[in-house]
């Protein structure tokens, strides 16, 4: 199911140890503080919770997003 569709991009969730997320396909952060992080994938947004989260990087233009 790696095949891309039409519409969409091709876009990969990494969770490691629960304590880092790697994402790619991103395309823009639409809100955040520390408790809550809502990114554009494709026309979806992505809500992601949690105690404490900061970006580490975001680049709108290759799609990478880190998050600790």
């Amino acid at each position: 199911m790696n095949e891309k569709t039409e519409g969409t991009s091709k876009h990969d969730v990494i969770i490691k140890s629960r304590q880092r997320l790697e994402m790619t396909g991103v395309s823009d952060v639409t809100s955040f503080d520390d408790g809550a992080i809502v990114v554009q994938v494709d026309d979806l947004g992505v809500s992601i919770e949690g105690e404490n989260l900061k970006i580490e990087k975001f680049n709108a233009e290759s799609g990478e997003f880190i998050l600790n």
